[in-house]
């Protein structure tokens, strides 16, 4: 949060504010209160400190194999609509080839 550079912030808090009112220290932030923001950030990080960090490398390793997961997939999908297209065009190919093979002719090219 504290490396967020300030137009960032700004417009991040310009997308909240379209929902609603926001709270004075939100504003603070968004006007370049860095005593909001350093109080904000510390929160932040005191909670998840006490209620994620403990449990984090369980978290952690869930969403790895998440991405993992959907990157393998992805591939195996990938590679069965290739498998499938080429398996296609070349019974097209070859079906387009035999009435005319029947006929003495070379077919479609």
């Amino acid at each position: 949060m504290r490396a967020t550079p300030l137009p960032v912030l700004r417009a991040e808090i310009a997308e909240l504010s379209r929902h609603g009112t926001i709270p004075r220290w939100l504003r603070l932030i968004r006007d370049g209160g860095s005593d909001e923001l350093n109080a904000l950030a510390d929160a932040v990080l005191g909670y998840f400190r006490k209620h994620l960090a403990p449990d984090w490398p369980v978290v952690a390793d869930a969403i790895a194999g998440a991405v993992y997961g959907a990157r393998d997939v992805a591939a195996a999908v990938y590679g069965l609509v290739m498998f499938l297209t080429a398996s296609l065009f070349g019974y097209l190919v070859t079906r387009a080839r035999e009435p005319a093979a029947r006929q003495g002719g070379p077919g479609p090219p």
